[in-house]
């Protein structure tokens, strides 16, 4: 049985395949339609100048009592006169056409944005994460309200209690980072997640999956430091220092900078590519599937 959820996705299918053939249609008459309208505009242009000349010197005309001249100016004029608005009428005509196609581009692209409000709205009534307020994503770009619905649903209910909001905001960090937790010590019941531009990524697939992997990164940290108890957060510090002993590598980069950062990165691969760190790092895969699986039940 279709679900409302899965008939908004198909008319979000069918809205974004017409608003592409509606703004194909659109660029191939204004690829089509403005040359001629530029042309029409500068012949009118040229007649309107002929025009105003006629006026004037038929008005000399008459005002030397030359009737004879003047009605020939005068008949000149109109001529011209009904020229030049032959011409502005085909070019309206023309802009017309643009016009209607330019309304049907933006009627479809109203429908489609209604239909996105309505699965931004039903997606968040009857997800997990639906007590998590989500702000500031109109002006994000690469990460949607959707996506962080995707990445936060999955996750255990325990842990998702413990997020309030994630709050897109429309600047870099002054550290670079792509998101970050409130603290813990201000914020000891529940924490914020702020998301921020991410410069590392160019692509637009590519931003979506960077964001991916920073929502269920800081949702590591959610997990470490409100979930976690001390024991738990001890033998992983064990596990990291261990690393720093050995001087082996950790998983990523960023996950050398502190123990945090290690689990963050960590829960993520765990989360999104479990292959990855079962087999590069199976102490820590285990650690953590262990914590996973208990917080889960």
């Amino acid at each position: 049985m279709t679900t409302q959820l899965e008939e908004l996705h198909e008319y979000k299918r069918q809205f974004i395949e017409l608003v592409e053939k509606s703004r194909a249609n659109y660029d191939r008459r204004v690829a089509k339609n403005q040359p001629q309208i530029d042309e029409l505009s500068r012949q009118a242009d040229e007649l309107a100048v002929v025009f105003k000349r006629l006026v004037k010197e038929a008005a000399e005309a008459y005002a030397a009592d030359d009737g004879e001249l003047a009605k020939v100016l005068s008949d000149e004029r109109k001529a011209k006169q009904a020229e030049c608005e032959a011409l502005n009428q085909r070019a309206n005509r023309l802009r017309q056409e643009l016009a209607r196609d330019y309304e049907s581009l933006q009627r479809v692209q109203s429908y489609l944005a209604m239909v996105l409000k309505d699965i931004e709205r039903l997606t968040a009534e009857t997800s997990p994460s639906r007590h998590v307020k989500l702000a500031g994503f109109q002006q994000a770009r690469g990460v949607t309200p959707e996506i962080v619905r995707q990445e936060l649903d999955p996750l255990p209910p325990r842990l998702l209690e413990k997020i309030v909001s994630v709050t897109y905001i429309d600047e870099v960090a002054r550290d670079g980072a792509v998101g970050r937790t409130a603290n813990k010590a201000q914020n000891p019941d529940q924490t914020k997640v702020y998301l921020y531009i991410n410069l590392f990524s160019v692509e637009e697939s590519e931003l979506k999956e960077s964001y991916r992997d920073t929502i269920v990164h800081e949702a590591g940290h959610v997990l470490f430091d409100w979930v976690m108890n001390s024991v738990q957060r001890w033998e992983w510090g064990k596990l990291y220092n261990q690393t720093l002993r050995d001087g082996e590598s950790f998983i990523t980069e960023y996950a050398g900078q502190s123990m945090r950062e290690d689990f963050g990165e960590c829960f993520m691969k765990y989360i999104r590519y479990p292959t990855e760190l079962r087999r590069n790092y199976m102490a820590r895969y285990t650690f953590i599937d262990k914590v996973y699986k208990e917080i889960n039940t």
